[in-house]
């Protein structure tokens, strides 16, 4: 949409004997428009992510994946389905060594991580002797770059402490600086700088290392040291200082940038050699360069601070918020690990364990016409900004029109309850004038949303309204949801079968549920034929009989719970020891971790079925299992299973994950620790070549 502002002018006119007199001309600016910026929550470790590493790390996978420091897990996203794969334990710092993943740890190790088949393979390369007394080993930073002018090919440089005691009088391990270097598959490491206090950072730029640090003990000022080599030895000189600390360096197409703590509560984002300034604040945690606003000509600097992702523009310093966040951000990488989108994105990590992406506001769309921008005059805040495969949504009440540029699904939150916003929606083609906005919901079905505007160019907007209008979820709670498309055409729909919609998966990400163990099945016996499988549960207490055939599942004593509509009052409800909990709302369901696909529609046979207590989102579910057809995934080891009558099956990998229909990304699955995973019985493997049971 392009606002025609020519010359809008008022006049006021005063007639008098004749004669005509005219006020001052007003005009009318157009919005100002700003790209609007999504996060999305893609994976979930439980300690802090002090390093993240984007790359091509993996060759069976397509683009780049994010690398965790905290699990060493690699995150991958298909089809806006995040899944992980653990290789190892913690690292403190990490980097890429000619498309190997390196790393460095707190017990003062280096490793390396290098894929066979499908097997992760750790190689120690030097191992941290520490102090005689057998402490301070910790290494803190890594970064790979060619120093050594003996030496053909890059190295890798380590910073952390030494094994000698350089200030005894406060008793403090010193700091030092260690280059390992690879000749004929060996590795040689050498001490090239030693340092009164811990080191904590380094980098390599221009044949040059550069390391810097902090005292443990007591304040006193710190140096930028610089390294090189001349004349086959190692030398170094004082060229820069900081009051307090220098906390992370980093060689950057912008130069060699720096975050210096210059007061106990105060740090400052300085550029190096020469010295200028970029930013001053409490509370800067980390920091990346690169390219990631489409907008912007050349690379920006990306912020971690405490409850906040920022970036920088260098050429202007300005500032501006991209996302907020429930924890301090430890750890920033920038790369292109989400296909979806057209720019780069920002893997973010925080001290809680969550791993966000965050990126900016333009997507490509799922039909593959081009690139959509979502933009507002203000800043709103998105979450889980996602393409949607027509195919995807229900077919059910749809209309019969074209939707050339697919779908979309946002979530817009932080705003005061019951907020009324409009959304700029810009598209690589113009949107003719008769085109209509539908959107889909679970508890709704089909229905059209009114353009704000649309005069035929490539822009229209909607103006939407938290629990109102607009609103998938009809809830006044400061967040707005959205699933909807642009689509052509003369109006018409399918034929709608039921009064009530038949919920279906959206990419709405589900919380984590927490739940209480229970006595877990002994054994399980399947024998399949044809579409009907019969299955005998010997559980502590009562062993179960049941023949089930796929198309009708109709449980008559479940031993698990289950999820079951009622075709009358299309209510929901969650079935377990012989008692029925109305599900009360779409909120509620989601907030349980539920999905719309398992629920068995027009179940006949609830009247059987005492009722008992709501479920509203804050009473507690009756059972420590999750119900049939519940996407379970173990933190540690990153596998996903699907839940069946006490039973978890893996779903071997991503290929499979789609085959079985799972296309609503992964906020579908639920993150527990094995202990929890551990009342669930083992089931069959589903790699694709076999149903899900039934």
């Amino acid at each position: 949409m392009k606002v025609n502002w020519t010359n809008l002018f008022f006049f006021v006119f005063t007639i008098t004997c004749l004669s005509l007199t005219m006020l001052p001309v007003q005009q009318v600016s157009a919005p100002v428009l700003t790209v609007d910026w999504s996060r999305s929550k893609i994976s979930q470790d439980f300690n802090t992510v002090f390093a993240l590493l984007v790359g091509d790390f993996d060759s069976g996978k397509a683009g780049e994946e994010v690398l965790s420091g905290t699990s060493l897990s690699l995150i991958s996203g298909e089809a806006n389905i995040w899944t992980k794969e653990c290789s190892g334990s913690s690292a403190y710092g990490l980097a890429n060594y000619q498309g190997h993943p390196v790393g460095v740890r707190e017990n003062g190790q280096v490793f390396m991580l290098t894929k066979s088949g499908s097997t992760w393979i750790e190689q120690i390369l030097w191992a941290n002797p520490g102090h005689p007394a057998g402490i301070w080993k910790q290494l803190y930073d890594i970064a790979v770059g060619d120093l050594d002018p003996d030496h053909t090919g890059d190295e890798i440089l380590v910073v952390g402490y030494s094994g000698v005691n350089t200030d005894p009088e406060h008793n403090v391990g010193g700091g030092h600086a260690v280059l390992l270097s690879e000749t004929g598959g060996s590795w040689t490491a050498t001490v090239i700088y030693q340092h009164q206090d811990r080191l904590l950072t380094g980098t390599i730029r221009s044949g040059k290392a550069y390391v810097g640090g902090q005292c443990d003990s007591y304040i006193r000022r710190q140096a930028l040291i610089e390294i090189w080599k001349s004349a086959g030895a190692w030398v170094s000189a004082e060229i820069a200082y900081a009051d307090v600390g220098i906390m992370k360096l980093r060689s950057t197409n912008l130069g060699l940038i720096a975050i210096l703590q210059t007061a106990p509560a105060e740090m400052t984002l300085t550029k190096l050699l020469p010295t200028q300034t970029f930013y001053t604040s409490t509370n800067i945690h980390t920091f990346e360069v690169g390219d990631v606003d489409p907008d912007s000509t050349g690379d920006e600097i990306v912020l971690g601070k405490d409850s906040s992702v920022k970036v920088l523009y260098p050429s202007s310093l300005a500032v501006k918020d991209l996302a907020n966040m429930e924890n301090q951000a430890y750890s920033v990488s920038i790369g292109h690990f989400d296909g979806c989108h057209s720019g780069r994105e920002i893997a973010v990590g925080l001290a809680g364990g969550a791993i966000y992406k965050v990126m900016s506001g333009h997507l490509n769309t799922e039909t593959g016409s081009g690139v959509t921008a979502f933009s507002s005059e203000g800043i709103l805040t998105f979450q889980d900004l996602a393409p949607i495969a027509e195919e995807t949504l229900p077919s059910t009440g749809k209309p019969l029109l074209d939707f050339n540029h697919g779908f979309f699904y946002f979530k817009i939150t932080g705003l005061p309850n019951g907020q009324t916003v409009t959304v700029y929606i810009t598209f690589p083609a113009s949107i003719p004038t008769n085109a209509q906005y539908w959107k889909y919901s679970s508890a709704t079905g089909w229905y059209q949303v009114n353009f704000g505007s649309n005069d035929g160019d490539s822009q229209i907007t909607l103006t939407l309204t938290d629990g109102g209008y607009g609103d998938d979820d009809a809830v006044a709670d400061g967040v707005i949801t959205d699933a909807g498309g642009v689509g052509v055409g003369e109006t018409t729909t399918t034929p709608t079968t039921t009064s009530t919609p038949t919920p279906t998966p959206t990419p709405t990400p589900t919380p984590t549920a927490t739940l209480t163990p229970t006595p877990p099945p002994t054994t399980q016996t399947t024998v399949q034929t044809g579409m009907t499988m019969t299955t005998t549960i010997t559980t502590t207490t009562t062993t179960v009989l049941m023949t089930t055939v796929y198309e009708t599942y109709q449980p008559s004593d479940p031993v698990y719970p289950f999820l079951a509509h009622e075709s009358g009052t299309g209510k929901v409800y969650y079935i377990y020891d012989g008692k029925k909990h109305w599900v009360t709302e779409p909120a509620a369901f989601l907030k349980y971790g539920f999905r719309w696909n398992q629920i068995l529609m027009n179940y006949e046979g609830l009247n059987q079925y005492e009722t008992s207590y709501s479920l509203n989102g804050y009473t507690p579910l009756p059972s420590s299992y999750m119900p049939d057809g519940s996407l379970i995934g173990d933190a540690s080891t990153g596998r996903i299973y699907y839940v069946h009558q006490g039973f978890k099956h893996w779903i071997t990998d991503t290929s499979a994950f789609l085959g079985y229909g799972f296309k609503s990304g992964w906020s579908e699955v639920l993150w527990f620790d094995s202990s929890y995973l551990s009342i669930y019985s083992e089931g069959y493997v589903l790699d694709g070549s076999v149903p899900l049971p039934t």
